[in-house]
């Protein structure tokens, strides 16, 4: 099944889930559920200073127990709540805004909850096969830890870097 099969189909069946009796809470969960199976959920678009500075401790490498979590920088709750309310026309115009609206940062679980009041890095628009959604974690092999590293090659040791660091550290 292509990617356009599939979001036809996630989207056939959110219409159907639209139609449940139970409590929009329930229908949140299940919204949550079933967006997972569609293509890259929870995309990653940037990384706050904390968490590549974390990585760069461990030689970028995802090792166990390392206190990294995709935050969301939109509240979920906020926008299932939008998708429930819209009445959509196509699954291309429902799955646009998903695709807009689902994105992660990389983050310090301390930082999660507050993650719209961090400077973050932002990825390049076009970096979109790296730490793809596997539920409730992220592949994190040989492409990511070489991209990790030309970022903070990039700008961990630089002047930007260190103001993002002092200033997520007050």
């Amino acid at each position: 099944m292509n990617q356009n099969e599939m979001i036809k189909n996630i989207f056939d069946d959110f219409q159907l889930l639209k139609e449940f009796k139970v409590d929009i809470k329930v229908k949140k969960k299940m919204l949550k559920e079933l967006l997972e199976a569609g293509p890259n959920p929870w995309r990653v678009v940037g990384i706050t200073p904390k968490a590549l500075a974390l990585f760069e401790k461990h030689k970028f490498k995802k090792v166990k127990d390392l206190k990294i979590q995709r935050a969301h920088i939109k509240d979920r709750d906020i926008w299932y709540g939008e998708l429930f309310n819209k009445k959509w026309e196509d699954s291309n115009s429902w799955y646009k805004f998903i695709h807009e609206n689902d994105q992660t940062v990389l983050a310090l679980s301390s930082e999660n909850k507050n993650i719209n009041e961090i400077d973050y890095l932002k990825f390049d628009k076009n970096i979109t096969n790296l730490f793809c959604s596997k539920r409730i974690t992220w592949t994190h092999q040989a492409e990511e830890i070489k991209f990790l590293k030309e970022l903070y090659q990039s700008v961990g040791t630089g002047p930007k870097f260190r103001e993002l660091i002092e200033k997520a550290q007050n």
